[in-house]
This record gives structure tokens, sequence and C-alpha cells, in this order.
């Protein structure tokens, strides 16, 4: 089989920063909290007016991976792009190709992390001495809460529709994968938002995109009632206020295509990967409300971090070394099942602050072993989806169930277990 091409392996590339990106910021919020003001410009300013570097460089590094606010856009802007840069379907066999690319690994997942929750339950219920049923029902810990689970959880993630009965069955069984049920909302949208792209052009697509947005997130902000979703809530939970961030990214395709074929590496690694790091920072201060006023923030949304954020992973993947870039265009291909992964980590990170593990005081050294674990888990993972897939949901005719494609220098962590489709969502948080 040919190897994927430039474009594909940049995606891929970007696709993994940004899943390895949100398990970072998990990871960060379940063991320490995210952080707040003191990583905003004012307060690095002020330790850097004092002379403490080694300071400002730290609240920078810890901006840059635990700032919250607009991860979530950024997988919906690479999603507009992968649908963009693939072969044009009728809107049928489109939605059917993308269902089959994510439900049989949603609906696994969401059952594996099931089994994780009540195997932490049964474990702190032994350790404790606790009442197995309180522990599965209030024990576990996610992001320092309590996380209510309930059996019938199950049967409500897994009809998607249930994740959006009210803010608290959004976060369901397995908490990322909510991001499913929204970017099925874009599945279901593309289509239309395609037809609007050919007829309207680029710019005018943009601006119907954006005054649609604006007009949704205004009304919602004013009163106009979501059912039991609260205003933030019904902000994060339903496509109609992300829009502008897919409709970038379809936008942006024909450019992206252009600009791939001749690779994603240039000289001058030291710089970009500097310039990077600036732009993610800035990109987390946007979103969080430190560089635009909040109000501003709220009534746009997280879409205005994304041009500065994709940029700055742009330029990231250019900077990394060979070995980390095709580990992450392996992680990219396989991020659905990375998601799952890190979802049933975090229940096992509450279980060990539950049963009084310092995780907190060692969150630095132990934040890369925790990312190493997810992928040496996802390698395990991945091939179970895909045989589930085969077996629940049979490819169509004339293609085989799952493919193994190889980059061109047959990396070990990009030649096994490669999606069927390079350039298929397989991911969403």
């Amino acid at each position: 089989m040919s190897s994927p091409s430039p474009r594909l392996r940049a995606l891929d590339a970007l696709r993994g920063l940004t899943i390895l990106w949100v398990a970072t910021m998990h990871f960060a919020a379940d063991v320490r909290g995210l952080p707040g003001a003191e990583v905003g410009p004012p307060a690095l300013w002020a330790r850097l007016s004092t002379g403490d570097v080694f300071g400002t460089l730290g609240g920078a590094v810890t901006g840059i991976l635990f700032l919250p606010g607009f991860r979530l856009d950024l997988l919906l802007f690479v999603t507009g792009l992968v649908l963009s840069l693939g072969r044009p379907l009728p809107a049928v066999p489109l939605l059917a190709r993308r269902a089959r690319a994510i439900l049989p690994g949603y609906w696994l997942g969401t059952l594996a992390v099931a089994a994780v929750i009540m195997a932490c339950a049964a474990l702190r219920a032994a350790v404790l001495g606790t009442p197995f049923a309180d522990e599965a029902q209030s024990g576990s810990r996610l992001a320092g809460s309590p996380y209510l689970f309930v059996p019938e959880d199950v049967v409500r993630s897994a009809t998607l529709v249930g994740r959006f009965q009210s803010p608290a069955s959004v976060q369901v069984v397995s908490p990322s994968l909510w991001y499913i049920a929204l970017v099925a909302q874009f599945y279901l949208a593309y289509p239309l938002m395609r037809w609007m792209l050919a007829r309207l052009g680029a710019a005018g697509f943009l601006v119907a995109c954006t005054l649609a947005m604006l007009a949704c997130r205004a009304a919602v902000l004013h009163g106009v009632p979501m059912g039991t979703f609260d205003p933030v809530s019904a902000l994060t939970s339903f496509l109609p206020f992300h829009l502008v961030s897919p409709a970038l990214g379809m936008v942006v395709a024909p450019w992206l295509k252009a600009r791939a074929e001749a690779g994603v590496r240039t000289r001058g690694a030291g710089i970009r990967f500097v310039g990077a790091l600036a732009l993610l920072l800035v990109a987390g201060w946007i979103s969080a409300g430190h560089l635009l006023p909040v109000n501003l923030t709220l009534a746009v949304g997280p879409s205005l971090a994304v041009p500065p954020a994709m940029v700055g992973l742009w330029l990231l993947a250019g900077a990394l070394p060979g070995t980390v870039h095709r580990m992450l265009v392996w992680a990219g291909g396989v991020s659905l099942g990375l998601l799952v992964v890190q979802d049933a980590l975090r229940f096992v990170v509450g279980t060990a602050l539950t049963l009084g593990v310092p995780l907190s005081a060692w969150m630095w050294p132990v934040l890369p072993l925790y990312l190493a674990a997810a992928l040496g888990l996802t390698r395990l993972w991945w091939p179970v989806t895909q045989g589930f897939a085969d077996l629940i949901w049979p490819a169509p005719a004339g293609r085989p169930a799952t493919a193994v494609a190889s980059t061109a220098s047959r990396d070990s962590w990009s030649e096994r277990n490669r999606p069927e489709e390079p350039t298929a969502l397989r991911y969403p948080s």
C-alpha cells in the first residue's frame, strides 16, 4: 500500500498533538486543578519584572499546557479540514462512512470505561471498607469532584442523543466522548455547509457562519431558554455556538492542501518552536479572557483562539524531532482510541487520589509517565476497537474492512494499527 501523502501525515500530527494536549490538561485538572490568573500576562510580567526568570518560564509553560477553553474548537477545526480534504460524497454515503468510523469505537469505549469505573469502585470498597454500591455510584473522582454514575448512564451514552438530556448527562460514563455527540451534529450539518461554501464562496460562507453563531450565542446569553441547559452549558454543548471553528477548517482546507504537499518541515526549527509556544500561550490567554474582555470572549466564543492555536500547532509539528513527529502521526490516526484510554486512566487517577497517593505533589514527574501509559494502552486497545467495528459494521463491498497504512519511513509508531482512512475522524474532547 502506498504511503500517506504529506498532507495526511500533517493532519494526523496536528490531531495527535491536540489529543495529547487534551489528555495533559485533563491530568492536571484531576490532580491539581487548572490555572487561572496566576499565568495571565499581568502575573507573568510581575514575575519577570522582579527578575524571576525561571518562575516566569514555569508560569508560561503551565499556561501553555493547562489553560482551558479552546481545545474543543481546535478539534472541530481539524474535523472541518478532514472532511473538506476527503473525497466528496453524497450526504447519505458520507454520513454512513462517518458513522462507521466513530460509532463502534464510541460504543465499545463507553462499555470499557464503565467497566473501569466498576473495577475502581471495587478496589476502593475493598481498601476503604465502604459499600460497593456507594463507591460505584458516587465514589469516583473527576477533576477533584465526586462523579455521579448510575447504570442508566450506559444506555444514555450509547444513544448519543441521550447525552443532551441535561448538562449532567452530557458527560456521562466516558466524559470526553461527549465530543462524539457534538461532532455528530457537525456531520449532520456538513452537507448543508458544504453546499453553502460552494455557492457563497469562502468569504461569504465565513460571514454567514459567523453571523449565525453570534446570533445564536446572543440569543442564549439574553435569556432564550434551552430546556434544562443553563447558558454556559448550552454554549459548550451544541454546534451552532461553535459554528465558525469547523467552518474555518473547511475554508482553510485548500490552502493547507497546497502548503502540505511540500511537507511540514522547514529550516529554523528553534525559531519555529519558540514562535509556536508563544502563539499557543496567546491562544490560551484569549480563550481564558486574559487578553480580551471576558464578556467578548463569552459572546464570540473560543473560535477567537483557533487561528493562533492552529498556527502554533503547525509550527510545533514542524519543529519536533522526526521520531516524535512520527509518533504524533500515529497518535492522530488512533485518536478516538487514545481519548477512550485517557478517560479510563482519569478514573484510575481519581481512585489513586482517594486512596491517598500524593499525585498533586508529583504531578510534573508523573505527567510523562501518564502520557506514555495512555499511548501504550492505546496500542493495545486500538486493534480491539477495529476488530469490533469489523464485526458489527462490515465495511462496504470493495474496500478492506481494516486496512493498515504505513508512513514513508515505516516507523513502528505509525506502521501498526493505522486506521483505514488516514483522513477519517477517529477521535473526538
